[in-house]
Order: structure tokens, then C-alpha cells, then sequence
């Protein structure tokens, strides 16, 4: 699963060609694990915004897991690359169940539950970032 945008040169200059404000950005990141059940890779979701980076002029992404937001080469940079879609099988680090359950069922429920949360705030952030261009 190579990255769409590696952290080099042309990568970046693709990136910044491709970025538009409502744009959705994913990255993965290896994590350490406290559980052998949890997943050690997750993805994160990033929407390009409308502010630009002083001196370099290129667009800040936020971060629909935590609000951060970075500008195009930090996210080259801190990731080593990233992705147009979706990574598959990856789980969305926004969407992590972080409290224990009483059975598989309900665990089920509360991952749903988290999924359906990240993708309707990605979607509010898509919306009002776009709606600015």
C-alpha cells in the first residue's frame, strides 16, 4: 500500500497541486498498543482548510481525530506520506472504542456508534472548508 504523496520534492509539489480547501487527506500511523487486541496501525482523517502556511503559502489540514491542525509539509514530514482515499482494513483513529464492553455485541455497537461520530465530523469540516473556496 504505497502513499499517493511520499515526503520528497515531487510528492509534496503533487500535494500542494491537489490540495483544495474541503479536500480530505488520510495518513497512517504504527502505534504502540496496550491490549493485543487493539489494532496497532490506524489511519487518520486530516481536511484541508482555507488558511495558508506564512512564507510557504500552502494549505493547513485539521485533524477530524483531535482538531490539530499542520501544514501540507509537516503532514509529509511527521507521516512520510499520505493517501487521496481511505486506507482498507486500517481502523479510523477517531473512531477507537477506548472503554471496555461486556460482550462482542456491544463492542460492536459502540465502534458503530464511533464510526458514524468521525465520519459526520470529517463531513461538517468537508463542508465548511469547501464552502469557502
Amino acid at each position: 500500500m504505497n502513499p499517493d504523496y511520499t515526503d520528497t520534492r515531487r510528492g509534496l509539489r503533487q500535494l500542494v497541486k491537489d490540495a483544495r480547501p474541503g479536500n480530505r487527506i488520510y495518513t497512517v500511523t504504527e502505534r504502540a498498543t496496550i491490549h493485543p487486541s487493539q489494532d496497532r496501525k490506524v489511519y487518520e482523517e486530516w481536511v484541508v482548510t482555507d488558511k495558508k502556511a506564512f512564507g510557504s503559502g500552502t494549505y493547513y489540514v485539521k485533524s477530524t481525530a483531535n482538531g490539530g491542525e499542520l501544514s501540507l509539509e509537516q503532514i509529509l514530514g511527521k507521516h512520510r506520506g499520505a493517501w487521496r482515499t481511505k486506507p482498507a482494513g486500517i481502523p479510523n483513529a477517531a473512531a477507537q472504542v477506548r472503554h471496555e464492553t461486556y460482550n462482542d455485541a456491544a463492542h460492536r455497537a459502540a465502534q458503530a456508534v464511533a464510526d458514524r461520530h468521525a465520519e459526520e465530523v470529517a463531513n461538517r469540516l468537508s463542508r465548511q472548508y469547501a464552502s469557502s473556496r
